[in-house]
């Protein structure tokens, strides 16, 4: 996730934005892991919800790959 979000370089600070803020409204992360290998090679981070335009779906927030 650094290199699509490098504001957020202090990991602490992410994590507390993520847990504090985005996950009680629905956030969530999946992460993509290879064996042998301490860091993701891919992460998702969605919200599953419902509105009048889309009915219930799933929206893509933050999408990256390692480089």
């Amino acid at each position: 996730m650094h290199w699509l979000r490098p504001a957020y370089e202090n990991e602490q600070a992410f994590v507390e934005r993520v847990d504090g803020v985005l996950r009680p409204g629905g956030y969530r992360l999946v992460a993509s892991l290879l064996p042998g290998r301490d860091q993701a090679v891919a992460v998702a981070g969605f919200r599953v919800s419902d509105s009048l335009a889309w009915g219930h779906h799933l929206y893509v927030d933050d999408l990256s790959t390692a480089p």
